[in-house]
């Protein structure tokens, strides 16, 4: 299954098919509101990130867009959204400046957005 899969569809996109859908996400930029356009903008660099979750899971936890990518969101409780992580047991063993962190939703220093921003 696996080499198969890699070999992709074989589907290659007209210029007429490339050009309209540049014409779509710009269009749909241009009408939206402000948090439309930071969402188009996420999507759209989520996309060119393929491969790359780190930069991704960062954005997201910088700015809370794209808001409608995953089913889970629309879900009445998908449960706290992890903002850090613990340090392990052997760094906060060895190294008495650190003090663990009470729960994974405790936001790193430079994460200056409210409790359940992207709850």
């Amino acid at each position: 299954m696996g080499p198969v899969s890699a070999e992709g569809s074989g589907y290659v996109p007209t210029s007429s098919a490339i050009d309209s859908h540049i014409s779509n996400i710009l269009n749909a930029y241009d009408a939206g509101s402000e948090t439309d356009k930071l969402r188009i903008i996420v999507e759209q660099y989520f996309i060119a990130l393929w491969g790359n979750g780190i930069e991704a899971y960062n954005t997201y936890r910088r700015t809370g867009q794209p808001d409608n990518l995953t089913p889970g969101f629309f879900l009445e409780d998908t449960g706290t959204f992890l903002r850090s992580n613990w340090y392990s047991q052997t760094a906060s063993d060895n190294n008495t400046n650190i003090t663990q962190k009470a729960a994974p939703d405790t936001p790193v220093f430079w994460d200056t957005n409210p409790a359940g921003f992207v709850d």
